[in-house]
């Protein structure tokens, strides 16, 4: 079976507190047993990305810092296919595919605090999904 990690991170920026967040926090990920990690509110842009190296990693588009969502593969031998993202960095959907389990597909979602009816409709009438 294949295992996930879902979290919202309210930003992975340095900070004076933690001055390596962004690489702490991924190698508590790479600690876990899961296969791939949906980390939502990561705060990356596409110029300020300290993941941005990481190998079959899908980042959703925004120049915005209050929003990017990352679909992170932990394990060898895990990438992702047919992946779609929205253009303000609110989801990210792909195939996962892992040595030990069939491919499935997934949709990693940070939600709006507001209009949600509207919200899940546009996300549900997406291609890909």
């Amino acid at each position: 079976m294949a295992s996930f990690v879902v979290c919202n991170t309210n930003g992975l920026h340095n900070t004076q507190l933690f001055p390596d967040k962004p690489h702490r926090f991924l190698q508590h990920l790479l600690n876990s047993s899961a296969d791939f990690a949906f980390i939502s509110e990561t705060h990356f842009t596409p110029t300020n990305n300290p993941w941005a190296l990481i190998l079959n990693a899908i980042f959703a588009s925004c120049m915005q810092k209050q929003r990017r969502c990352a679909l992170i593969p932990l394990r060898p031998g895990v990438h992702f296919s047919n992946p779609h993202t929205d253009e303000e960095g609110w989801w990210i959907t792909a195939t996962v595919h892992t040595p030990h389990f069939p491919p499935m597909r997934m949709c990693g979602v940070y939600a709006l605090n507001s209009g949600h009816h509207k919200f899940i409709k546009k996300i549900q009438s997406c291609r890909g999904l």
